[in-house]
């Protein structure tokens, strides 16, 4: 696994870095599309969305699969995979050239399916790594989270990373297909239970600050249909306070009181193409 770095001509110098990871089964090129989609949402909205576009950084990570059966047989190396890409994506931002104190620098994950295990596993390493000054993770959006639920609770593996984000929203759907039924097998596989993924149902609802259940036109959305949806741009500026927060009650939930304020063997990190600055890989 290679990680393609240039600093100086990406994150270099910013105070914010809005980090997109795909999830598996997803090729560099179908991840940047879904990328795409997603910024221009962002512009869509109008001024207020477009100022965050400068600071969105996009990441690639080895998570290949050439085939359904492909992507079965694979499935526990990719959880390896996904381990190994945040930790050498934490080292990158902790440890590059030039880069600002830590401490000065405010992160926001924005993940699809399996990548938020890379984002989780990110945040674990980034508090290990930064210490004692420490990175702060500014908010955390979870889109079809393939994580266990049973990780992110009490004792779980990932309860520390996921309880020490600042903000967080997990987007939800209880019609996503791939969740209900691919996800235990490949767990199972993996040698990590039959469980149920965060994404299906938003649990442990107490380990977010909000809750998004994800639909448009009365149905519930598919695993796919996330980067490019525009209620997913939004929901990501209402969480970053950038946009008032329009969704219903029981759309847009509080968990609790607001604040008052690829190749398969590549890693890369890119700033937004759709922003004509040079990009990394």
């Amino acid at each position: 696994m290679n990680l393609v770095e240039e600093p100086p001509r990406t994150t270099d110098g910013r105070r914010r870095i809005i980090l997109l990871i795909h999830g598996y089964n997803t090729s560099k090129i179908d991840a940047g599309e879904g990328y795409d989609r997603f910024v221009e949402n962002l512009a869509g909205i109008g001024r207020a969305g477009t100022t965050i576009i400068p600071d969105v950084v996009e990441f690639y990570w080895p998570g290949d699969a050439w085939s359904k059966v492909r992507s079965t047989l694979d499935y526990p190396e990719a959880l390896n995979r996904a381990a190994e890409s945040a930790r050498r994506l934490a080292e990158f931002v902790i440890h590059r050239p030039g880069a600002p104190p830590n401490d000065a620098v405010r992160y926001v994950l924005v993940a699809h399916s399996m990548g938020n295990r890379v984002a989780l596993e990110f945040i674990g390493n980034m508090l290990q790594l930064a210490q004692p000054s420490g990175a702060v993770i500014r908010a955390a959006c979870l889109m079809a989270a393939a994580v266990p639920v049973y990780m992110v609770e009490n004792n779980g593996a990932l309860r520390g990373a996921a309880a020490s984000v600042e903000d967080t929203v997990a987007m939800y759907s209880p019609q996503d297909s791939v969740l209900e039924c691919a996800f235990p097998v490949g767990q199972w596989g993996a040698n990590e239970g039959w469980c149920e993924a965060v994404g299906l149902q938003g649990l442990p609802t107490e380990r977010w600050r909000l809750l998004q259940r994800m639909h448009q036109g009365g149905a519930g959305f598919g695993h796919n249909d996330y980067w490019g949806s525009p209620k997913t741009a939004r929901v990501v500026a209402t969480l970053l306070g950038i946009v008032e927060r329009r969704e219903t009650p029981e759309s847009l939930v509080s968990t609790r009181a607001l604040p008052s304020t690829s190749e398969p063997d590549e890693l890369h990190l890119a700033s937004h193409r759709l922003t004509d600055r040079p990009t990394l890989g």
